[in-house]
């Protein structure tokens, strides 16, 4: 029985990791209407072989390829010469007028590269995507909204071309309504909505409902604005108007290098960036004056492209279910779980041990191999992750069930929960898109406890306890490789990396106590 128990574990950590890899890249014979990643990657032949950073010649032949390419497609475009920061660039702005002339949708992508790479991917990968999708929209019905598209100059530079465009355009919140960006941080990767605006809830739900791959969280936009990157959404998000950011992060050693190349650039990426940006361009350039914003809500994927979203509200009411499975465990009958001062502490406890134990274990294989240990998401890289994650699950289950020598499973495993419940609530207050993370553990492993009080086995109360670990487990394998690939082998990713491990602990343990090696007999 354990051998199963395992095997669906892996198997469910497995499912997790597979799902989020972007979709399967259509060829060039791929139906007019649809997005192919073949025919947009055919276009960086033109202009991604050599490096055109703003004020270069190759970076003024690019600007003319670009032109010539939007106006052959049939939409109205300017060169527009700005100046920000003393620094004078050069837009491309194209409109393809729509049938109503109403509310705008602007596509968005920088033309420029950095010195050193010819910029494939970041931001070839985005100007083609545009250019691939207005193709595909010319093979169908006209869009009643106009459709905008804005290619900036000096984006490497900082943010120049979007800054003077601003600028120039103090009408933008105006006259469009939808911003979608797109950029690169690699070469390779699901493309991942990873910034939105404020009151994001109806904009949210539309890209939830419209997208064919969607791939988003709450947890990393509430993150993302907490750091100091920025992208041309910043500057355009100054107007008003409602964006999505898309950007695909993995292979990160090729970005802003030489090998920025469209032989490195992954199309199953390209595809994924771009059938969205397709299927949004329709969906948004068919809308009437519709209301953009509601209030803010919590999103993130769980196996594959279900985009589960919902109100902040919800969020609060899944804390209250959690707690009123808690108070029936803890309050009502004889099997009741009793709270103790070692089950209150365990789960920091077991968060210290995880999170020190990786920490350590990446330090050390960091004097050993050098500075360069945990630059990109290496083959090398993905298997020492892969290492150091093992060992820290397997430090988490010496340490619970070394703190479990004197209270019994059900109580331990209370304790657990209840303290992921509490800091659910906290971080519902403080960082409500990054609830989730926390709130399903703690909600999934409180019920799977309460159901599991008709168990008299120790394998049946294992049985019931798989029942909240794969879902779990669905959740929170893809984050923690997300994680690795978007911060490396370093203190954030690691960090957070345990905290993972201790919610799939804490949301099972019954199942984990059962499965684990006998370290002392922990009392049923």
């Amino acid at each position: 029985m354990r051998a199963t128990l395992w095997l669906a574990l892996v198997l469910a950590a497995a499912v997790g990791l597979w799902s989020i890899r972007p979709p399967a890249a259509l060829g060039p014979d791929a139906p007019p209407e649809e997005f192919s990643a073949a025919r947009a990657i055919a276009q960086l032949s033109h202009f991604a072989t050599r490096p055109h950073p703003i004020g270069s010649p190759e970076n003024a032949r690019v600007r003319e390829y670009l032109v010539a390419t939007l106006d052959g497609l049939g939409l109205t475009v300017q060169v527009e010469e700005t100046t920000a920061r003393l620094t004078k660039v050069r837009n491309i702005v194209a409109t393809l007028p729509g049938t109503a002339h109403q509310r705008a949708v602007m596509l968005v992508a920088h033309y420029d590269s950095v010195p050193e790479g010819p910029g494939a991917a970041d931001d070839g990968a985005g100007v083609i995507s545009i250019l691939e999708t207005i193709r595909a929209l010319r093979a169908g019905p006209p869009l009643p909204n106009d459709l905008v598209v804005l290619l900036t100059d000096g984006e490497e530079a900082g943010l120049l071309g979007a800054a003077g465009y601003v600028a120039d355009h103090p009408e933008l919140g105006r006259r469009v309504g939808v911003v979608v960006n797109m950029e690169a941080r690699g070469s390779s990767g699901p493309a991942l909505m990873f910034e939105t605006s404020e009151q994001n809830g109806w904009l949210i739900r539309q890209f939830a409902g419209t997208a064919p791959h969607p791939m988003a969280s709450s947890l990393m936009y509430s993150i993302y604005k907490l750091m100091p990157n920025d992208t041309d959404v910043t500057e355009l998000k100054r107007t008003g108007v409602s964006a999505l950011n898309f950007a695909f992060t993995g292979t990160v050693l090729n970005y802003h290098s030489p090998n920025d190349s469209a032989a490195n650039l992954d199309p199953r990426s390209v595809q994924q960036m771009g059938a969205n940006t397709l299927a949004l361009a329709r969906r948004f350039g068919s809308l009437g004056d519709a209301p953009l914003r509601a209030p803010d809500c919590i999103y993130f994927n769980w196996l594959g492209p279900w985009l589960v979203v919902y109100p902040v509200w919800v969020g609060c009411a899944l804390a209250a279910l959690t707690f009123a499975l808690l108070l029936v465990l803890f309050w009502r009958g004889r099997a009741r779980v009793r709270l103790t001062f070692v089950s209150l502490a365990a789960f920091f406890v077991l968060l210290a041990g995880v999170g020190a134990g990786m920490l350590l274990a990446g330090s050390s294989l960091a004097l050993v191999a050098g500075r360069s240990l945990g630059e990109g998401d290496t083959a090398r890289n993905v298997w020492l992750f892969a290492g150091i994650t093992l060992l820290g699950f397997a430090l988490g289950l010496l340490i619970l069930r070394g703190l479990g020598r004197n209270i019994g499973t059900r109580d331990l495993a209370g304790g657990l929960l209840l303290m992921a419940a509490l800091l659910a609530v906290v971080v519902l207050l403080l960082l409500p898109g990054g609830s989730y993370l926390l709130q399903w553990p703690a909600l999934l492993g409180a019920a799977s406890l309460l159901l599991s009080r008709r168990a008299v086995s120790p394998a049946g109360r294992a049985a019931f306890g798989l029942l909240a670990a794969l879902p779990v487990l669905l959740l929170l394998a893809p984050l923690a490789y997300l994680f690795f690939v978007n911060l490396g082998l370093g203190l954030a990713s690691l960090g957070g990396t345990a905290l993972l491990i201790c919610l799939v602990l804490a949301s099972s343990w019954p199942l984990f106590d059962f499965l684990a090696p006998t370290i002392g007999a922990s009392p049923a």
